[in-house]
């Protein structure tokens, strides 16, 4: 796959015809989608992403490792500070070690394929419709709307 590859190359589209708006193919996957949102609260659709590209992810995020910017600190496994008003058993109220660096969006090249795929609209309406949402909008933050995550030997996220 060239460096310069669709978003749409980057997935099995024949498993998986996100992009195939109006099709029978494409409103079977959103229906077997939605069934395993509500059976699961979650959705797998192995292979989503093709071997190759996901090799070319791995390749472009290795790359980016030497910009990660590292946190660390106590957390709860919300992601988010200890709330005092619940009984100390609550789960929101423990504490874990989260340690982790992260690459901003900002730092992600235009041409990286996981930006690609984050910018590419098909895939958009296709979570979209499969939420049951007329439209999705991306999050504009330059920092935060999409970051890869790096953890080296001692990192750990509190869950």
């Amino acid at each position: 796959m060239s460096a310069d590859a669709s978003p749409a190359q980057l997935l099995d589209r024949t498993t998986y015809p996100v992009d195939a708006r109006g099709s029978g193919a494409r409103a079977a996957l959103v229906e077997r989608c939605r069934a395993q949102l509500a059976a699961a609260g979650a959705c797998e659709l192995p292979g989503f992403v093709t071997a190759e590209a996901t090799a070319r992810m791995v390749a472009e995020s290795d790359a980016l490792v030497p910009v990660a910017h590292h946190a660390e600190g106590p957390i709860t496994v919300y992601l988010d500070v200890a709330d005092p008003s619940l009984p100390e058993d609550h789960p929101r109220r423990w504490l874990g070690r989260s340690s982790l660096a992260a690459v901003a969006y900002d730092l992600i090249p235009r041409g990286h394929a996981l930006r690609a795929l984050f910018a590419w609209d098909p895939l958009m309406e296709f979570l979209a419709d499969v939420l049951g949402h007329a439209r999705l909008y991306r999050y504009a933050d330059p920092f935060g709307a999409l970051n890869v995550a790096v953890m080296r030997d001692g990192d750990e996220l509190a869950w």
